[in-house]
Parts: structure tokens; C-alpha cells; sequence
């Protein structure tokens, strides 16, 4: 997929967005907006083309009358699943990917109509 980021370039605030989504998604209903810090790293370690976010999230937020409530457990596992799922689906809708490249990249995740 790297290949697909280089040739045509999507807006890396849209991958955030998505991040950000996906953490939401898993705290929701529970009435909390956790803190977020995301970084994006477009390199690897020999400095080849890589783009890829890091981010450091609370386990926990404040509710709206200024209290800290902790969340227990995030099963990190289908967080990255959603990501991964929300990713495929923006490269998709602007033709940079197709079902049979999604259904080869990640054959654990839900199929993309």
C-alpha cells in the first residue's frame, strides 16, 4: 500500500480524523471525549516512504460536569480493526483501492460494499 500513498497522496488529516473516530467508537456511550495526541510519520527507519500515525490516548476523559471517569478496558485489538476498516473505505471511495487489494490485505476484516 505504500505505493498507492505515493502516487496519489491523500490528506493525512483525513487518516487522523479516522483515528480519532475509532477511539471515540470505543468509548461510546459511556458519555467521556478521551484525550488524543496524534503524530503523523510519513518516513520508516531507513527513511523510505511510510506514512503512519502514532498516537498517545487517555485511558479515561472528563464528563461534563468535570469529572475524570476511567475506562477500564479497550480491546486495542478492534480499535485497529475499525481503523484499518475506516482506512480501506476512504481508499476505496477515491478509487485507490480496490475489494479484491482489501480482501488480500486483511482477510480478518469485514468486507467493504
Amino acid at each position: 500500500m505504500k505505493n498507492i500513498y505515493y502516487h496519489f497522496p491523500v490528506n493525512v488529516e483525513d487518516f487522523v480524523r479516522h483515528a480519532e473516530q475509532s477511539v471515540a467508537a470505543a468509548v461510546e456511550g459511556s458519555e467521556i471525549r478521551p484525550g488524543m495526541v496524534v503524530v503523523i510519520q510519513t518516513f520508516s527507519d531507513n527513511l523510505g516512504w511510510n506514512p503512519h500515525l502514532h498516537a498517545l490516548v487517555t485511558r479515561g476523559g472528563w464528563n461534563v460536569d468535570g469529572q475524570w471517569i476511567p475506562v477500564p478496558y479497550i480491546d486495542a485489538h478492534q480499535a485497529e480493526l475499525l481503523f484499518r476498516h475506516k482506512i480501506f473505505k476512504m481508499l476505496k471511495k477515491h478509487g485507490l483501492l480496490s475489494d479484491e487489494r482489501i480482501n488480500l490485505s486483511s482477510p480478518s476484516s469485514p468486507r467493504i460494499g
